[in-house]
């Protein structure tokens, strides 16, 4: 667990909402903040939308860093399930993300 509490993006489990057919919206930006790609999310945060927007739009942008607000689970998630596309990019955790993680993570992301 990093940071506090437990955080809900951070769980990577499935949970369909009764009743909604989208769950929200995962945005890929630049650091400009000009939105490049985007899902629709059907089954709350997931890593496999990171996955997909990472490597159906980062790797054909030759994008070097991946900054993301879980990044200190998902990069572990990332290894087991992609190790070739986990080697093709470097992760990053923002500033704003970071103070609500553990020093561990900050340091380490």
């Amino acid at each position: 667990m990093c940071g506090e509490t437990t955080w809900r993006a951070a769980r990577n489990r499935a949970g369909k909402k009764k009743n909604l057919d989208e769950t929200g919206l995962e945005i890929l930006g630049c650091r400009h903040t000009v939105a490049q790609a985007a899902v629709n999310m059907f089954q709350g945060e997931i890593y496999s939308y990171a996955h997909y927007l990472q490597k159906h739009v980062l790797t054909k942008n030759n994008t070097l860093f991946l900054w993301y607000d879980v990044v200190c689970q998902y990069w572990p998630w990332l290894i087991k399930h992609d190790p070739v596309l986990a080697g093709q990019t470097k992760p990053g955790l923002s500033v704003m993300h970071a103070k609500a993680h553990s020093w561990t993570c900050q340091v380490f992301y």
